[in-house]
């Protein structure tokens, strides 16, 4: 191995362990930053211009990043295969139980949520996950990264049993056709029928009144 070789690798191993680190710092205060805007649209705006950093500065390529054009198609469908089933569950289930009909705030959370869907997939498939992959961990990769992602919903068993599940297609679907797009979408979208449709919360009001 070349000494370039290694450092690139010792770079790697200390990237991940700083970002395992502050996923654990979030996992910590997760409680505090769950729906205050205060909190979460500064970490939205972190991943935004971590990106921008990484681009400007030849670290990464969107593509590397995930944010790409060349497999958006190919990537959507594959999404729609899993998550548009999914979605037409918690319908089904929604139509048949006796969760009230939703506030207004739901459609403005469809609106919005995609964002912050995208800003956790940035984080769990272009940081976490690629830099397993580039550590040769995959395809253990995929139960890593969705255990990460479960993780940072310890505060509710109800959703720590979607995510995790969701977490491994997502880790499957990202390795197969990396692009988190798709991915953020169908996560902001599922993830407010799932809060108001499954589950009959309001996190929309909180988030306005954080």
């Amino acid at each position: 191995m070349s000494a370039s070789g290694g450092t690139a690798d010792r770079r790697e191993v200390i990237e991940t362990a700083a970002l395992i680190a502050a996923l654990a710092l979030y996992i910590t205060f997760e409680p505090e930053i769950h729906g205050r805007p205060a909190l979460i649209l500064p970490i939205v705006a972190a991943c935004a211009g971590y990106a921008l950093w990484a681009v400007c500065t030849g670290r990464a390529t969107p593509a590397q990043l995930g944010l790409r054009a060349d497999n958006l198609a190919t990537a959507t469908r594959a999404a729609l295969r899993v998550y548009g089933p999914a979605a037409g569950a918690v319908l089904v289930w929604f139509a048949a139980s006796p969760v009230p009909a939703p506030p207004a705030d739901f459609y403005l959370t469809l609106a919005v949520y995609p964002f912050w869907g995208i800003a956790q997939q940035f984080v769990f498939q272009s940081l976490l996950h690629t830099r397993l992959i580039r550590l040769g961990t995959a395809p253990w990769s995929i139960l890593i990264t969705a255990a990460a992602y479960t993780a940072v919903h310890w505060h509710s068993p109800r959703l720590m049993a979607i995510t995790f599940p969701a977490g491994l297609v997502n880790g499957w679907l990202f390795l197969r056709r990396p692009n988190i797009i798709p991915l953020g979408i169908a996560h902001g979208v599922l993830g407010a029928m799932v809060y108001y449709l499954l589950f009959g919360e309001d996190p929309m009001a909180r988030f306005l009144n954080g």
